[in-house]
């Protein structure tokens, strides 16, 4: 019998997140299902993820502050035992330009869309039982290589995570 992937899926109840939880649904796959603000959605999804194959749990996290993102992932591994695969999509995409962007709009954006999936990737890897294999995926789009000058901080956040996934991808290389 194979071992089942413990998955992870940051902002995973709505949108994007609800499309891949959909998708990876099977008997293979465990999946937490992250939320902040989307209690009912998360909960509706839980039901259609188990109704095609797996088992799922839901998680609350405020992804903006710092403090909130301590021990996520120890916490999601508590479900069904480790993380071993980690989906960060929980994204902040508002509008602000070189005009109007705040240290508040800055930060939100930088907490959610890189100081996250940085985190938790660390955390992963922390956790990962010696020799497992590992897998994180970093949502990005086509602002990291076309950035729309009416999200200031977004497009660099997400140009900051597409770096950072460079760099994990060889920090973490070859079991994760």
């Amino acid at each position: 019998m194979s071992k089942k992937n413990n998955i992870l899926i940051t902002g995973g109840s709505v949108r994007i997140g609800k499309e891949i939880a959909l998708a990876i649904s099977n008997s293979s796959n465990n999946i937490i299902i992250h939320y902040h603000q989307s209690f009912n959605q998360a909960s509706a999804l839980k039901k259609s993820v188990e109704k095609l194959g797996s088992q799922c749990a839901v998680i609350k996290c405020d992804l903006s502050k710092k403090r909130s993102t301590e021990g996520l992932i120890k916490r999601a591994g508590k479900f069904f035992g480790p993380i071993n695969f980690l989906i960060n999509n929980a994204s902040v995409f508002e509008n602000d330009n070189i005009n109007n962007f705040t240290v508040d709009s800055w930060n939100k954006h930088m907490n959610v869309n890189l100081y996250a999936p940085l985190k938790f990737s660390r955390d992963l890897k922390k956790l990962l039982p010696t020799k497992s294999k590992g897998h994180i995926i970093n949502i990005l789009d086509q602002n990291v290589l076309k950035p729309d000058i009416s999200f200031l901080s977004y497009s660099l956040s997400k140009a900051a995570l597409y770096s950072a996934t460079k760099i994990l991808a060889k920090s973490f290389a070859p079991n994760i």
